[in-house]
């Protein structure tokens, strides 16, 4: 095991606690498929050094992208069965009917490994219980919870007192604890608000600011799902938004965004344990349920991303490779 305080490596079988630095330990990489030294580079990653907040999400599916990056991918998986087949082939003395079959079972192999491409099952609830699991024990400063905003009965001077250039609706409190721990109102001229009106004193303040600036247009940001693909029409229809209404503005993400990128994590709906997935079939997925969050993107990226989306008046998705991250730059020791 390797200290992610002082690198020191130690053998299991010395203890949970580090004998340098008195660190302890809470992952075993043989039982649970990862270490504290790479979740703490994961973290370090995410954060830039903790320059960055970052969700429950975003840190789950950086998981996620480094369980798949110690598996054989379906490129992988079919040069082993190409490779196979001419030491099957060779040995059979390039015979007439051995060959047929080893190309049928090629050709069957190589078919199921493309269907393995076009979508890739991971384990996001396991890996929300490897951040729940490390976080008892070592809080997490940079994981945004969607509380702490929660206690303060007014807003800080320097966050939202000035007349912003729009209001931005997200579907989660978690999300908007995390924009709103990284400066994104201050530095897009931006109210950040959830759906449920959290932080409650922001709430209170885009009223405010409706009232004595009617024009401020009202952006909803929501996930790829068939629920959030409603949300516009449920905030339209919500008495407590009632003061909004007139200044509306669907930022996606959309389904026309969808058809444009490549691989996507899909997750289930919230409260269900079913299997997520790294997914190209991306209407097959709404269909089943599933949903692809706003933050599977990593924090810088999401935040330059949604920078340009609110002023262009619609959310591109990043590079596909961040999706099923197949070029991750760190490494996890």
């Amino acid at each position: 095991m390797r200290c992610p305080d002082c690198s020191h490596n130690q053998k299991y079988k010395d203890g949970r606690r580090c004998s340098q630095c008195g660190y302890r330990f809470i992952f075993r990489n043989k039982d649970d498929k990862i270490s504290d030294f790479a979740l703490r580079q994961m973290i370090d990653r995410l954060s830039d050094k903790d320059q960055y907040c970052f969700t429950t999400t975003q840190l789950a599916l950086e998981i996620c992208r480094y369980w798949n990056k110690k598996t054989v991918g379906p490129l992988g998986c079919s040069l082993i069965i190409v490779l196979l087949a001419a030491i099957v082939w060779f040995i059979t003395e390039w015979s007439l009917p051995a060959g047929l079959y080893i190309l049928l079972f090629v050709a069957v192999m190589l078919g199921f490994q493309f269907k393995r491409g076009l979508q890739r099952s991971v384990d996001f609830n396991g890996a929300k219980k490897v951040v729940e699991k490390y976080a008892q024990t070592h809080p997490i400063a940079q994981l945004a919870n969607g509380k702490a905003f929660n206690t303060r009965t007014e807003p800080d001077s320097s966050e939202s007192y000035y007349a912003p250039e729009r209001i931005l609706i997200v579907e989660s409190d978690e999300l908007a604890d995390m924009l709103i721990r990284n400066r994104f109102p201050l530095l897009n001229k931006t109210a950040v608000v959830s759906r449920s009106g959290y932080p409650a004193p922001v709430f209170a303040a885009c009223q405010t600011f409706l009232r004595n600036h009617p024009t401020i247009p009202v952006q909803i940001l929501h996930e790829a799902s068939q629920r959030g693909f409603v949300l516009f029409a449920q905030i339209a229809a919500d008495s407590r938004w009632q003061f909004a209404c007139n200044n509306l503005v669907d930022l996606g993400l959309s389904r026309e965004s969808l058809q444009r990128s490549s691989s996507l994590p899909w997750l289930p709906p919230e409260g269900r344990s079913a299997t997520a997935y790294f997914a190209r079939r991306h209407e097959q997925m709404l269909t089943r349920g599933y949903r692809v969050p706003i933050d599977f993107m990593p924090p810088r990226m999401l935040l330059g991303t949604l920078a340009t989306a609110i002023t262009v008046g619609s959310l591109l998705l990043a590079a596909p490779n961040i999706a099923d991250g197949v070029s991750l730059e760190v490494s996890y020791g």
